[in-house]
C-alpha cells in the first residue's frame, strides 16, 4: 500500500511489478497446473486483498470515477496481455488491430457478423442499429492509461488467478474428500476375511485414510483463509458490483439500463473480456454458498449485479456465449426468493425485497428466464448436455417461486403478447425434456429393480465373488444418485408445463381462430 501512495514513480514501479506477477503466474487460469512453477494460494490472495484496497476509493457503484476507466484497455498491451483472452461480444477472429502510419494512436477494429433470428431478440419488433455502412466498428485505443483504469484491470486479472483459481481448488479438495468417504465406505464393505483380499482391504484403508487426512488438512487451511476471514468480503462484493456498474454503462452509453440492448453492440462493450463477468460471478456465488452473512451485510450493493444479470441473459448478441449466461442465471436461482427450506437454502428477506422492489427485475426477468431457456439447448462445450439440464432447473425453479407474484405474471403475459415464438419454443422444449427425463427415470428403475431382485436373492447373490458384489453395490449407488437427479429436473420440468399451461393469458399461444 505504501509503494501506491508513494508519488508516481512509485505507483508505477508498483503496477509494474503487478503485472508481472499476473503474467508469470497465469498458468493459474487453468483448471490443471503444476503448483510447483507458480506462486502459492496465500501469496496471491494477500495481493488480491491489497489491490482491492487500492481500488476502494472508487470502486463503488455510484462512484462517478468509474467513469475514468478507460474501456479500450483490454486492447492494449501496456501491462497485460488480453490477446489470448475471450471477448463478450467478438467472436474470435474477428477483432485485428490496426497500425495506421499516420498517427501516434493504434486502432481495432472488429466486423459485426449477424444473423438474427427472431428468437434472437428480445422483442420481435426490435430491429438492429447498424453502426456504420460497411458493418465495422472502430475506436481508437489509447496509448496512456489512468491509475484508476491501470489498477481496476489489473485487480480484475488478480482476481482470475487469485481469488476464482483459490475458490476452485478449495472446491476440488471438498469434492475429493467426499470422493475419498466414499472409497473408504466402498473398501469396508468389502468385509474383514483372511488371504490376499483380505490384506488387499487393510492396505487400501490406511492408504486411503492418510490420502483423506491430508485433503482434511488442506481444507482446514482454506476454511481460514477463505471463510473465516471475512475482513475482505466487503471490498469484494463492492468491487463486483462496481465492476457490473462499469458493464453496464458500456452497455447502455451511460444511460439507464433498457431492455433491448440496441445491436450490433458498440466495441467498447464487446471486446470487454469474459472473464471480469466470471470474476462477478465467481464473488457473488462463493459468498452466498460459504459465508452468505457477508452478502446481507452487503445487500445494499446488490441491485447493479441483479440489473447486470438480467441485461446479459437477454442479450445473447452481446453475451455470446451461452455458459456465461447459465452462470448468472444460477446467481439469480441462489439469491431468488423461496420457501423455507426449499432445496435446503435458508428464505433470505433482503432478498426478497430486493426481488419485490426491483423494477427492472419485475420488467424483464421473465423474458431473460425464457430467453436463456431456448439458447442453453447447445452451449458449445463437451458437457453442455448436462449444463442445459442444470441452466433449466435453475430457471424453472426461479419461476415457480415467483410465479404467484402479480407483477411478474404480468410481465410474463406482457412476453406472450409480444414474442409468442418465444414462448412456443420454451414450451416445446419443456415437453422434450419432460419426455426425456421421464424415460430415462423409467430405464434407470428397471436397471435398480434388476440389481435390487439379484441382491434380495442369496443364492444368485452368494455366487458372485466379493469383488463382483462391490463393482454391483457400487453400480447400485451410482443409480441411485442418477435416479434422485433425474427425477428432481423430471419433477421441475413437470411444475413448470402444468403451471404455464393452466394460465389462460398462456394458453392463447396454442390457440388459433378456424
Amino acid at each position: 500500500m505504501c509503494l501506491f501512495e508513494s508519488g508516481v514513480t512509485g505507483r508505477s514501479a508498483a503496477l509494474d511489478w503487478v503485472a508481472v506477477v499476473s503474467k508469470l503466474n497465469g498458468d493459474r487460469k487453468k483448471t490443471y497446473f503444476n503448483r510447483d512453477e507458480v506462486v502459492g494460494d496465500g501469496f496471491i490472495l494477500n495481493l488480491v486483498v491489497v489491490m482491492l484496497k487500492v481500488c476502494a476509493p472508487f470502486a463503488v457503484p455510484s462512484s462517478p470515477k468509474l467513469e475514468k476507466i478507460d474501456p479500450t484497455y483490454v486492447l492494449s498491451d501496456v501491462r497485460v496481455d488480453y490477446s489470448e483472452e475471450t471477448r463478450l461480444g467478438v467472436a474470435a477472429g474477428s477483432l485485428e488491430r490496426i497500425e495506421p502510419g499516420n498517427s501516434s494512436s493504434p486502432r481495432a477494429a472488429y466486423r459485426h457478423v449477424i444473423n438474427l433470428e427472431p428468437t434472437d431478440l428480445v422483442d420481435e419488433n426490435q430491429v438492429p442499429l447498424p453502426r456504420n455502412p460497411n458493418g465495422e466498428d472502430v475506436v481508437e485505443v489509447s496509448s496512456k492509461f489512468g491509475f484508476i483504469t491501470e489498477t481496476f484491470y489489473l485487480t480484475g486479472s488478480l482476481l482470475e488467478i487469485g481469488y476464482s483459481s483459490t475458490y476452485s481448488l478449495y472446491g476440488n479438495t471438498l469434492m475429493r474428500i467426499n470422493e475419498l468417504r466414499s472409497q473408504v465406505d466402498r473398501v469396508q464393505s468389502m468385509g474383514a476375511g483372511m488371504g490376499p483380499l483380505g490384506g488387499f482391504r487393510e492396505v487400501m484403508l490406511k492408504k486411503l485414510e492418510k490420502e483423506t487426512l491430508e485433503e482434511a488438512r488442506r481444507k482446514l487451511c482454506y476454511d481460514v483463509y477463505l471463510i473465516e476471514n471475512d475482513q475482505d468480503d466487503p471490498d469484494l462484493i463492492s468491487f463486483a458490483a462496481a465492476s457490473s456498474s462499469y458493464l453496464l454503462r458500456l452497455l447502455c452509453f451511460g444511460k439507464p439500463p433498457e431492455l433491448p440492448l440496441s445491436v450490433p453492440p458498440s466495441m467498447k462493450a464487446a471486446v470487454q473480456v469474459e472473464a471480469m463477468v466470471d470474476d462477478i460471478v465467481n464473488i457473488m456465488i462463493n459468498s452466498l454458498r460459504y459465508d452468505p452473512e457477508a452478502v446481507d451485510r452487503s445487500v445494499a450493493l446488490i441491485d447493479n449485479i441483479l440489473t447486470l444479470s438480467v441485461v446479459a441473459i437477454n442479450s445473447p448478441l452481446h453475451f455470446k456465449n451461452p455458459y456465461l449466461r447459465s452462470r448468472l442465471a444460477e446467481l439469480l436461482w441462489l439469491m431468488a426468493p423461496r420457501t423455507n427450506g426449499r432445496h435446503g437454502m435458508r428464505r433470505n428477506t433482503a432478498y426478497q425485497a430486493a426481488f419485490e422492489s426491483h423494477p427492472f427485475l419485475k420488467k424483464y426477468l421473465m423474458r431473460a428466464i425464457f430467453r436463456l431457456y431456448v439458447d442453453v439447448e447447445t452451449t458449445g462445450s463437451s458437457s453442455q448436455f448436462y449444463d442445459k439440464f442444470s441452466s433449466r432447473f435453475y430457471l424453472s425453479d426461479i419461476l415457480m417461486e415467483l410465479w404467484d407474484d402479480q407483477h411478474y405474471r404480468r410481465s410474463l403475459h406482457e412476453l406472450v403478447a409480444v414474442n409468442e415464438r418465444l414462448v412456443l419454443n420454451t414450451i416445446n422444449m419443456l415437453l422434450n425434456d419432460a419426455n426425456w427425463l421421464l424415460d430415462s427415470t423409467l430405464d434407470t428403475l428397471q436397471e435398480l429393480h434388476g440389481l435390487q431382485m439379484m441382491m434380495d436373492n442369496p443364492a444368485e447373490w452368494n455366487s458372485l465373488t466379493q469383488e463382483q458384489q462391490q463393482e454391483k453395490r457400487q453400480r447400485f449407488a451410482e443409480i441411485e444418485k442418477k435416479l434422485k437427479t433425474t427425477l428432481q429436473l423430471a419433477n421441475s420440468s413437470v411444475k413448470v408445463l402444468v403451471a404455464l399451461t393452466g394460465d389462460g393469458n398462456i394458453r392463447k399461444v396454442f390457440l388459433r381462430p378456424e
